[in-house]
């Protein structure tokens, strides 16, 4: 009945049946057998993500970007945390934004299904997003990839501003540079910055500047040597107690440092978790999520200097796009980043 009521309800009123679907759908809990289960996955102490992935969006005529809930930092020996982060993103599926665009789209909101994907959560260098087959030319044989700083949020969320956008010849390996950043702002998790403030402590005692490590940590070096760790410093998953960035932290490094990204000014904004209302409550169950904008400057980043760094990570993601086309037999949408030297790849789906 609230769904059906959804498809015709005016503002006023859509306000009262979006806040009833997301306090119903997010107040389920799931069996404690499965969430034993799946807790038992995971190394002790990790922290997970519990993302989104609805059958009502990269759509034609309707991409769902940041339409829909991720949870990130759910620490993965805490089941509840895992069930309520879960019951989180199935309640964003009618948040009152999202039934609206369904609406626009001409979805039925008896239509809209929401699976959850549980991973382990990276801190990433860079993310991205890629398309096998460009869309824009049509060619096949090119690839097209979206590149931001920091984490995946700023892509995702539909943010003003712009990505290193790169054409990747999946034949030839030749990269195209078709645009370079500007969005103002990188997103950190603020465990991470918390992490390289308590690390850089109080005076300099002798150590260099942070503004010295940041200009150590963009040397010009083809992604993919082995001595790249020293301009992209991630230490892989992030774990509650081995702690993100905890090799940079343990030797008083700076978070740009820590990230191989260069930063100015200081803390300037705060994300939570929930987008549109309704689902925060549930999904502040654990300590789940809370990202800090730190300021941009592109004028000392090595993508944005480098057509070395940006020929050597296209050439990189050119690939990955062959093997993920040769695997799943088409051109694939998909989600990844780089954590230091490794590119993860966290979802692929057929491109529409």
């Amino acid at each position: 009945q609230l769904l059906a009521a959804s498809e015709s309800a005016g503002l006023a009123e859509l306000n009262g049946i979006s806040q009833e679907l997301q306090a119903l759908v997010g107040s389920l809990s799931l069996p404690e057998g499965l969430l034993k289960s799946l807790a038992g996955t995971f190394q002790p102490g990790s922290l997970l993500i519990c993302r989104s992935s609805a059958n009502v969006e990269d759509l034609a005529g309707m991409s769902g970007a940041g339409l829909y809930e991720s949870v990130p930092n759910v620490p993965s020996d805490r089941p509840a945390d895992i069930s309520a982060a879960i019951a989180a993103v199935w309640a964003s599926l009618y948040t009152r934004r999202a039934i609206l665009s369904r609406r626009a789209a001409g979805v039925q909101q008896s239509d809209a299904c929401m699976a959850v994907l549980v991973q382990e959560l990276l801190f990433p260098t860079y993310s991205f997003v890629l398309h096998t087959a460009s869309p824009l030319s049509g060619n096949p044989l090119s690839a097209e990839v979206e590149i931001a700083a920091g984490l995946g949020e700023t892509l995702a969320s539909g943010k003003r501003g712009s990505a290193w956008r790169l054409e990747i010849n999946k034949s030839t390996g030749e990269v195209k540079t078709l645009a370079f950043a500007n969005f103002s702002e990188a997103l950190l998790p603020a465990s991470a910055v918390r992490a390289g403030s308590a690390g850089n402590g109080g005076g300099n005692g002798g150590q260099k500047s942070e503004q010295d490590e940041e200009q150590e940590g963009l040397q010009e070096l083809p992604l993919g040597s082995a001595s790249l760790a020293s301009m992209l410093a991630g230490v892989g998953p992030a774990g509650r107690t081995g702690g993100l960035y905890s090799k940079a932290a343990a030797a008083g490094s700076s978070v740009g440092n820590a990230t191989g990204l260069s930063w100015s000014g200081g803390s300037s904004s705060s994300a939570s978790g929930s987008r549109d209302g309704g689902a925060a409550d549930v999904a502040r169950a654990g300590e789940l999520y809370d990202s800090v904008g730190r300021t941009m400057d592109y004028s000392r980043h090595g993508l944005s200097k480098s057509p070395d760094v940006r020929q050597a990570l296209g050439r990189r993601i050119g690939a990955v796009a062959g093997l993920l086309e040769r695997q799943f037999g088409g051109a694939q949408d998909v989600e990844g980043c780089f954590v230091g030297d490794l590119l993860y790849v966290v979802q692929a789906r057929p491109q529409p």
